[in-house]
């Protein structure tokens, strides 16, 4: 289990939103820390309904952004992409 993301050091806790999508990041880096926090919280076996469906929503919205404004061939939209079917599928 992820205990913090790999984008930003930030411990992967309640917070994880503000700090996915925090000021401190560029775009790109937003958008990997986002999927980060999102991936560790579906994929944590203690992960209530809620939180898998935070997730995905997260992960929708991430997608959608990447595909905008990275393309969808990049490597970090094709990676976003499939956490989010992992997500869905959890």
């Amino acid at each position: 289990i992820l205990t913090t993301c790999w984008v930003c050091a930030a411990p992967l806790d309640q917070n994880w939103l503000g700090k996915a999508l925090g000021a401190t990041h560029g775009t790109a880096a937003r958008l990997a820390c986002a999927n980060t926090h999102a991936f560790a919280l579906y994929e944590d076996p203690g992960a209530t309904l809620d939180d898998i469906r935070e997730a995905v929503t997260t992960l929708e919205d991430t997608d959608r952004i990447a595909r905008r404004v990275l393309g969808g061939a990049h490597p970090l939209t094709t990676g976003i992409e499939r956490s989010l079917s992992l997500s869905q599928a959890t």
